[in-house]
């Protein structure tokens, strides 16, 4: 671990898996809010997909190869579609 670098730690998710709703899409599909009250930043090239999702569709969340910065995966099951996301501590 380098010391006195500039990177940054990002938190971690621990509620993985399926069971989750959508409660709430925000700025144009940037930002998604779980039904749990995690907030998750969309990739800009996924945002077009996650602006059309409607509130109360099952979600999953998974792990996946981070591209740039953005190590997570959001299933839209009820739509069958996804978006690479980073997972943003809650405020």
């Amino acid at each position: 671990m380098p010391v006195g670098g500039s990177e940054r730690i990002r938190p971690a998710y621990d509620a993985l898996g399926s069971g989750h709703l959508l409660r709430a899409v925000a700025e144009d599909g940037r930002f998604l809010i779980l039904e749990d009250g995690s907030r998750w930043e969309i990739h800009p090239r996924d945002r077009f997909r996650t602006v059309a999702w409607e509130p109360d569709a099952s979600i999953s969340v998974r792990t996946t190869q981070a591209e740039a910065g953005y190590g997570y995966e959001i299933v839209n099951t009820t739509d069958d579609d996804g978006a690479l996301a980073r997972f943003v501590a809650p405020r």
